[in-house]
């Protein structure tokens, strides 16, 4: 992307995120949620629940593909790509997702990772091959059709030959449809998440121009280590509460992980405001610099994100609170979204998500507080939240102010990361020597 967005004009590098914008999303909807629940299952019964699988329901299931693959086909045909090209892209990126589902409830590791490497490699030498030869994004597309038509052709091949091999489980008809509502509560989840994620940049890529496209994706690109991070933690909570019926413990753990977590989103979030425009010129270049501002609008989540506000609604299996949250967090951006930009352009666009973002977080600590009988203070650390956010402040303001601006762009950010890095291992040691000593 950072490749490209240097060597490609800003209305090409646009029409390029549109089309990525929309397969991300229409690759949701045509999956079925397919790629989150079938992991769940083991690999015989994958296999009985596709047998169990009536023709009604796969006629059902193939026409809204089809409607799925063909809305999105019309919408690729707007940006002069094939309208048939567009939709094989479509189809085999979705088989190709369920595809690594089934690979990974095989648990055949491996295999992934080398087929998905190679993949990588062919994917970014059919894209120096077209940028070299004269950039143009349906040769591209063609191209891409055709290495995931082969990548899927050798995932079957290789699926064939252990379904040859595998016994089937002889899953009954009522365990299949005891197992209905969940793959449908994964199809919910998955789309609300991902109307969460792309609802923003999906409207602009249907609404607004190629350059505007880019100008908003560049700035609202996700921290990629960032979600890694806070689902790692918040999956060992859940762990580490199975077994308990004690409401303080489940809070105390609440509380802990958003000191623990306080310690990487604080120093981020500062150093991510204050070398903003550096960020954007390496990554993209000086001609994405109307970026900058969309960028420190949508960094304002990061603070909210130093404490997972799900994990106690999890621990309890309150599904439908969580759900609701993601809806009301999605309505309410909806409802701000043409307002702020109306106000101040595309930056309004993320400052909607931003405060819809802090509602639906304060709603689940509300919901959170409610059912674990348990005042919000107890598991939110808001006097050491206040102290990491103000050191956090004064060091990495005054790193930004020692490091001259003669110095290259990658040595500025490199100094800046260094601090950053030693400020969150020294709150990291500082927590918990405290924590030790409170056990102790």
């Amino acid at each position: 992307m950072c490749f490209l967005a240097h060597n490609l004009k800003i209305d090409d590098y646009g029409a390029y995120q549109r089309f990525w914008v929309q397969l991300s999303v229409f690759n949701i909807i045509t999956t079925w949620g397919l790629h989150l629940s079938l992991p769940v299952f083991s690999p015989e019964q994958i296999i009985d629940f596709m047998v169990c699988i009536n023709k009604r329901q796969w006629t059902i299931i193939s026409i809204l593909t089809l409607i799925s693959g063909a809305v999105f086909g019309i919408l690729q045909w707007n940006q002069h790509i094939h309208f048939f090209v567009a939709m094989i892209v479509l189809m085999a990126s979705a088989v190709a997702m369920v595809f690594e589902a089934i690979l990974l409830s095989l648990k055949k590791f491996r295999f992934v990772i080398v087929v998905n490497f190679l993949y990588a490699l062919s994917f970014l030498a059919i894209h120096l091959i077209v940028l070299k030869g004269g950039w143009h994004l349906d040769k591209l597309v063609i191209l891409l059709a055709s290495l995931l038509v082969l990548k899927n052709s050798i995932t079957a091949v290789f699926l064939r030959k252990w379904m040859a091999k595998s016994g089937k489980k002889d899953t009954s008809e009522a365990e299949y449809k005891k197992h209905i509502p969940f793959f449908f509560q994964m199809y919910t989840y998955a789309v609300l998440t991902a109307t969460a994620v792309w609802l923003d940049k999906f409207l602009i890529s249907l609404l607004l121009k190629n350059e505007e496209t880019a100008i908003y994706v560049n700035g609202t690109y996700d921290i990629p280590f960032l979600p890694l991070v806070f689902t790692a933690v918040g999956s060992a909570a859940l762990m580490s509460l199975t077994n308990t019926t004690d409401y303080k413990l489940v809070a105390q753990t609440i509380y802990n992980n958003g000191r623990l977590l306080s310690c990487i989103a604080f120093p981020l979030f500062f150093y991510l405001f204050f070398f903003s425009r550096e960020i954007i010129v390496f990554l993209f270049s000086e001609k994405y610099l109307a970026s900058v501002g969309i960028f420190l609008f949508s960094i304002l989540v990061i603070p909210v994100r130093a404490n997972i506000h799900t994990t106690g609604l999890q621990y309890l299996k309150r599904g439908d609170i969580i759900n609701y949250g993601a809806l009301m967090d999605i309505v309410l951006a909806v409802i701000l979204m043409p307002l702020l930009y109306f106000w101040i352009g595309l930056k309004g666009i993320a400052l909607a998500f931003v405060i819809s973002t802090y509602v639906q977080s304060a709603y689940y600590t509300y919901k959170s507080s409610k059912y674990l009988h348990t005042p919000v203070y107890k598991f939110i650390p808001f006097i050491n939240w206040s102290g990491k956010l103000l050191l956090a402040l004064l060091v990495m303001y005054f790193v930004k102010q020692a490091i001259t601006p003669d110095l290259g762009l990658l040595t500025q950010l490199l100094l800046g990361a260094f601090f950053l890095v030693a400020l969150s291992l020294a709150l990291i040691c500082f927590d918990a020597i405290h924590l030790k000593r409170k056990l102790s």
